[in-house]
């Protein structure tokens, strides 16, 4: 009876995959068949009858290719279901005259498929193609030509342009009066610049050599990233002229397409932009300011403090917002002149120049209280209108020190939620497999009883002992839910090893923030709970004030003193050198958890 299951299975299997392969259709075809040089068209490789098939490599003499990604379908009629799957690129021919798509091989379970050769025509750079989508009318060249113009605009270029200086562009598409449609937003090359992201067009009235055009306006910035002679280009748009079809030119006519209105023709468009050359000056050495960072524009630099009357050791919180036309996504903060009187943290960014300026943030903290104002600060940057440097000064600024009296000293409570991560579970070969039985095996007489066996005995005694374990668990958990402090102790220890867990992600990503801020939360959490002290406020001074007198160790109480005080700092310098110490504090901290879990309390 098995073998012949197995045989009809076996045979079943080798059926389907001959169906299987039988059913193997693979295509290719493009969108048009002409296309100016620097254009671009889709190729399109279906294969019905399977989804699992990897994308061939495309290598095509005079043609660019990038793979775009596939697409899968699947279909079903009068119960037979079928699958395929398209993948998808982009080619961009790179010399004028005719291009052969060369024959395309796929495998599908082991067997080689292949595709029929395409023919394309590649024209001159500033041709406009089109290709309809249904027989009937042709467009004239030289009127497509005619009917569309599209340009790269540089809204400045009667002065020398430098690097790293943020330059407006527009890119210029006129369209005669002709029922057109934007299939896309352009795509620019742009080798040796940064591009910014091009903005929804603007739309107006143009008049070109008495012609009277429709302007579409696409705005953007173009920042060079190196000197010398570099090309900006060339540029393309995809869009469709759709163009009703004349009554006479039907076959046939219904009540349908009287009543709809006449039928419609739509021909894809590529509309291709020459490049322009572009020479880009390096930034002169000459004049060059100690404190320039690389920033080139015009920009205006504004100081905010607060608060103004302090005690040694609070923090002064500075906002530097900048303002002005320039690399503003790549600025940094000014400048700060060391003062012996000043402990001066890192500038971090609070808002990026999608709203027009920066704002950066800076912590000082005053040590003396012969300091009676902020440090000397400057921004120094490139004015390409000039061609000089320029530096905006940020003037001392008046301030009231007091001496400070002994409190607690600021703590940082973050509002990450450390989820705990499971652990990957090694997984046993061989679990799985069932082994053939060569022998009969251990033979029963016939009224033998169950409960003879050792195997009730073992089964029943579990039993008992699983009853006693769940009475006495249920007797814990009503002390514990009767002393929430002890429920909270009980607790400490797996709470603080899961938020271990997130430390140890975040150190892997390099996120030094959130890094120190679960090591605060775990050691706050596990020391309030553990030895039943507030956790909301836990500090390192009332770490030193509370923890001797229940029973911890001075060694261990100035480590959890000092690994509070580390967290503490993150606060105001997160881009600081503490980066390096990360695997040693998270090392410190899971060795003093399990110090600290020996204590009786």
């Amino acid at each position: 009876m098995k073998r012949f299951i197995i045989t009809t299975i076996s045979a079943v299997v080798c059926i389907q995959s001959f169906v299987y392969a039988q059913n193997i259709r693979v295509m290719a075809s493009v969108n048009q068949k002409q296309v100016p040089v620097n254009g671009q068209l889709q190729l399109q490789l279906t294969v019905e009858g399977s989804q699992q098939v990897e994308p061939p490599n495309i290598d095509i003499e005079g043609m660019r290719a990038d793979y775009r990604g596939p697409s899968t379908q699947i279909t079903m009629i009068n119960g037979v279901t079928s699958s395929s799957v398209t993948h998808s690129y982009v080619l961009r021919p790179q010399i004028e005259g005719v291009v052969i798509i060369p024959a395309l091989e796929v495998r599908v379970a082991g067997k080689a498929y292949t595709t029929k050769p395409i023919q394309i025509e590649v024209l001159p750079p500033s041709a406009v193609t089109a290709s309809a989508s249904g027989g009937g009318l042709q467009l004239d060249q030289e009127t497509l030509e005619k009917a569309f113009q599209f340009d790269i605009v540089l809204e400045d270029l009667d002065r020398p342009i430098y690097v790293n200086e943020s330059i407006p562009i527009r890119l210029q598409l006129l369209l005669a009066d002709i029922p057109v449609q934007i299939r896309s937003m352009p795509t620019l090359e742009a080798d040796g610049f940064r591009v910014s992201e091009l903005k929804q067009p603007s739309q107006s009235r143009a008049v070109v050599d008495g012609q009277t055009y429709r302007a579409f306006d696409f705005h953007g910035e173009i920042i060079p990233i190196r000197s010398g002679d570099l090309a900006l280009g060339p540029a393309n748009i995809e869009a469709q002229i759709v163009i009703q079809e004349p009554r006479n030119s039907r076959r046939s006519s219904s009540f349908f397409d009287d009543f709809f209105g006449a039928r419609s023709q739509v021909y894809p468009v590529t509309v291709s932009a020459r490049s322009v050359p572009i020479t880009v000056m390096p930034l002169p050495s000459v004049g060059r300011p100690a404190s320039f960072q690389g920033a080139v524009g015009q920009f205006q630099l504004q100081r905010q403090a607060s608060p103004l009357e302090v005690s040694t050791g609070e923090p002064v919180t500075v906002r530097w917002i900048i303002r002005g036309k320039g690399n503003l996504d790549t600025l940094k903060p000014p400048v700060i002149r060391q003062d012996a009187g000043w402990k001066t943290y890192e500038a971090k960014l609070l808002e990026n120049a999608q709203a027009g300026y920066v704002v950066y943030e800076q912590v000082f903290i005053p040590l003396d209280i012969s300091v009676s104002q902020l440090p000397y600060a400057e921004l120094s940057f490139f004015n390409p209108q000039l061609g000089d440097y320029q530096i905006e000064v940020a003037e001392p600024l008046a301030i009231v020190v007091t001496p400070s009296s002994e409190g607690l000293q600021p703590a940082i409570l973050s509002a990450v939620d450390a989820l705990p991560q499971g652990a990957k579970k090694t997984e046993k070969l061989g679990k799985d497999i069932v082994y053939i039985k060569d022998t009969l095996g251990k033979v029963y007489p016939i009224g033998w009883k169950w409960y003879h066996s050792v195997g009730y005995w073992v089964i029943f005694s579990v039993g008992i002992l699983l009853f006693v374990a769940q009475a006495v668990f249920l007797k814990y958990r009503q002390r514990l839910h009767a002393d929430p402090h002890l429920l909270k102790a009980s607790r400490a220890f797996n709470q603080s090893q899961a938020h271990l867990k997130q430390a140890h992600k975040h150190l892997q990503s390099r996120e030094i923030e959130s890094f120190y801020a679960v090591i605060h939360k775990t050691l706050q959490h596990y020391v309030g709970a553990r030895f039943r002290l507030p956790i909301e406020g836990f500090t390192a001074a009332e770490a030193e004030q509370h923890l001797p007198g229940k029973g911890v160790p001075s060694e261990q109480v100035a480590q959890v003193k000092a690994l509070l005080d580390q967290c503490d700092a993150v606060r105001f310098a997160p881009q600081s050198e503490l980066a390096g110490n990360m695997p040693e504090v998270v090392n410190q901290t899971e060795m003093l958890i399990r110090a600290l879990e020996k204590i009786k309390t």
